[in-house]
């Protein structure tokens, strides 16, 4: 049974990613609010935003086999209305934040016997048309290469996920 922390955990690929790691570890999960995590098992909760700048971040003791970062944001308005102040309130809270957690459970990481990074972005991509910035009506869900992302059956904006992941072995 390993022990793997995750930031944002409390929704969307955080919330699937604690519900997977809890049923055979124990899942700490440092979010803004304690929501969707009730009947699971091994999973403690620690409240903190790990967007705000200065909060301080739960302090643990205990070795750390890994750590998924999912905390992310993006603004979905045209690139021309975007302000700098957007761009660096996204950067602060998808890397900034990520920085911050890496760096505070370092040494947690350092002391387990293998450790493991993910850092998980959704939306880092989104084109859609000028004119309706959220349904793009070319895109489609049929198939899983790049032709289906081209067609008529998809509501949502086309988007691609990217993740990274650090292997770090001591």
């Amino acid at each position: 049974m390993g022990t793997y922390l995750v930031a944002g955990g409390t929704s969307g690929i955080g919330l699937e990613t604690t519900k997977l790691l809890s049923r055979e570890n124990k899942v700490i999960v440092i979010s803004r609010e304690k929501k969707n995590l009730d009947g699971l098992d091994n999973v403690e909760f620690y409240s903190a935003d790990i967007k705000k700048s200065g909060e301080e971040l739960p302090q643990l003791s205990n070795p750390i086999d890994g750590i998924v970062y999912c905390p992310g944001s993006i603004n979905l308005k045209p690139f021309k209305s975007l302000k700098i102040d957007d761009f660096l309130n996204d950067f602060e809270g998808n890397l900034l934040g990520a920085v911050k957690v890496i760096n505070k459970y370092f040494p947690n990481l350092k002391s387990a016997e293998k450790a493991s990074i993910v850092l998980s972005g959704r939306n880092l991509l989104l084109f859609t048309p000028a004119e309706n910035n959220f349904i793009d009506p070319e895109s489609s869900s049929y198939g899983n290469d790049i032709f289906s992302e081209f067609g008529e059956f998809r509501t949502g904006p086309t988007v691609r996920s990217f993740t990274a992941a650090i292997r770090i072995n001591f």
